[in-house]
């Protein structure tokens, strides 16, 4: 390179258009990781009530564009469903005015298709000039809510059916806590069903049958096995005497890992 061509690259005006093309493309690199996440994100100004820019895959399928901000806040906001919109607006509220990070999920009304639920991750704090801003992450979280409604309704259904089966049930803890019992099995020990779950066999049962079926809980636990055919003579809560017949079992997770025992009882008196 001639000296008078390394001294005009090395020039002020050249190093200024380094610094232009470097800050370009920055800008352009951050727009482009901005459009492309999955969700959006968007900057608040409490003080004019306004977005003042957002991007992002969500934007899209609410109907908007980068190009539409600024914003009203009011404007984005009804968007939002109206029975979470007050919600929304008493929190944003609560953090206009010092700094603060929040979590709320609520639904959003897209362009075409039904409501969808969100998360929005929030956090305020002064920009430069003092002024408090609220930057927010939102992103899609009906699949998930969808899932845990299902999970929902399959316990339901699973509690109805465990309370309508006439033969004493009971679901435990590795450390034969109850975690689950049904009407009957709070009929047979004659204790309501609020003040067994939690605790263990000692304050359920007399202490020769707690101490009996302690130790075939902690066998389960340790071998694994199922035992289908236990018969023995019990006095009930009543003070009855009786014959049963109980059968218990390893509760196992996804893993395939012990996490606690399911059982029964039937009545073999004749």
């Amino acid at each position: 390179m001639s000296h008078e061509n390394l001294k005009n690259h090395s020039s002020p005006e050249s190093g200024k258009d380094d610094m232009s093309f470097c800050a370009a493309q920055a800008e352009w690199q951050m727009r482009t990781l901005f459009d492309n996440v999955p969700g959006m994100v968007l900057r608040i100004s409490t003080d004019s009530g306004t977005i003042l820019c957002a991007a992002g895959n969500l934007l899209e399928r609410m109907g908007f564009t980068a190009a539409d901000f600024p914003m009203k806040t009011g404007t984005f906001m009804d968007r939002i469903h109206p029975e979470d919109a007050e919600a929304v607006t008493v929190l944003l509220g609560q953090m206009s005015g010092k700094r603060r990070k929040r979590r709320r999920e609520f639904r959003l009304l897209l362009s075409k298709d039904e409501p969808i639920w969100v998360q929005a991750i929030l956090s305020s704090s002064p920009d430069p000039s003092g002024a408090m801003r609220i930057d927010g992450y939102l992103h899609d979280i009906t699949e998930r809510m969808e899932l845990e409604r299902e999970l929902k309704d399959q316990l339901k259904l699973q509690e109805q059916l465990f309370a309508t089966i006439p033969v004493p049930l009971v679901i435990k803890d590795t450390n034969s806590r109850f975690l689950q019992v049904n009407q009957a099995f709070s009929d047979f020990v004659n204790i309501p069903m609020e003040k067994i779950l939690g605790r263990g066999p000692y304050e359920v049962f007399s202490p020769e049958l707690a101490e009996m079926v302690f130790r075939e809980d902690a066998d389960i636990f340790l071998t694994g096995r199922t035992e289908l055919d236990l018969e023995r003579r019990v006095k009930d809560g009543h003070g009855r005497w009786m014959w049963l017949k109980s059968y218990k079992g390893p509760l196992l997770d996804s893993r395939g890992d012990i996490v606690g025992l399911v059982g029964g009882n039937m009545d073999i008196t004749a």
